[in-house]
């Protein structure tokens, strides 16, 4: 009788092992991914594998999510997200916006800025080119704006402030002497009685004038007043008075015995203080037979 011999040779199944992964932002050892799926994770990354193939790893710089071996894998846009590095822009400056899409898997895509079609919706803005640089115009005081945008069937918007960083460059008041916000305050937007010579309200005083005094140019009642009064018992003494007074302003008060313009000299004397909303200072020197006063007032 013929002997059979039966070798068994065992089939050594081994496991599909990976090394550690490593990337800029993040390092990771995965002990076993088989074919059969699953899912890694850290906190720059997300990784989701199927039957079919292995995995893949991401390193960019925002977090991802990366799918392989997916029959069929349907995510949808949800929502257009419109940025920019500063929510301000400087008068008559720029500012880059930037656009990315959200799905419904909370990934998001970014768009470049030709992507998308810019429209402006309110504000002070000149324009927005198609590749998303928008361009503000010059204001008065710091002012919202607003910026729209599209992609396929999402919409988006983006809100910004214009700084005003120049008080005299607006419209139809810019470089006249006068900050366009107080112009615009007292008279609107391009009006005629805002020039610095004009005197709206027939008063006898400019609107520069008034502006240097801090008096209003649309009331006739308010308007810089300066008067001259004996001192009880002081002869050789003067007190010069005046008002509007206030703590933004600079005073100097000159004086001369004619009106040579080379004969002016600040005044020497104390000042006294405040009367209510006046202002009074004492010329102890005011025995000569004639003396002229000024006043000069500076921001």
């Amino acid at each position: 009788m013929k002997k059979h011999i039966a070798w068994i040779i065992p089939w050594l199944v081994q496991p599909v092992c990976a090394q550690v992964r490593t990337g800029g932002p993040y390092a990771a050892t995965i002990e076993v991914v088989s074919s059969g799926g699953g899912s890694v994770a850290s906190a720059d990354y997300r990784v989701q594998s199927s039957i079919g193939g292995p995995s893949g790893i991401s390193n960019a710089p925002a977090s991802q999510i990366a799918r392989f071996g997916y029959t069929g894998q349907i995510f949808t846009p949800v929502a257009l997200n419109l940025s920019a590095a500063l929510p301000t822009v400087e008068e008559q400056d720029v500012r880059q916006l930037d656009a990315s899409v959200l799905f419904d898997d909370a990934t998001t895509l970014t768009l470049t800025g030709g992507d998308v079609s810019w429209s402006i919706a309110s504000g002070p803005l000149v324009s927005v080119n198609p590749a998303g640089i928008v361009s503000a115009d010059a204001v008065y005081q710091d002012t919202a704006a607003m910026v729209e945008g599209a992609w396929q069937s999402l919409t988006g918007s983006i809100a910004l402030t214009v700084l005003d960083v120049s008080p005299d460059n607006f419209g139809t008041y810019a470089g006249d002497g006068l900050p366009d916000l107080w112009q615009v305050t007292h008279f609107g937007i391009g009006s005629p009685l805002a020039t610095p010579a004009a005197d709206g309200d027939g008063d006898g005083q400019n609107n520069l004038l008034e502006y240097l005094a801090t008096s209003s140019p649309i009331d006739p009642s308010s308007l810089l007043r300066f008067r001259i009064e004996p001192v009880a018992g002081q002869p050789d003494h003067r007190r010069l008075v005046f008002s509007p007074y206030s703590l933004t302003r600079n005073y100097t008060l000159e004086a001369s015995s004619t009106l040579s313009p080379a004969a002016w000299s600040r005044l020497l004397g104390i000042p006294e203080g405040d009367i209510g909303i006046e202002h009074f200072f004492i010329d102890e020197n005011a025995s000569d037979p004639s003396k002229f006063y000024r006043l000069l007032i500076e921001e």
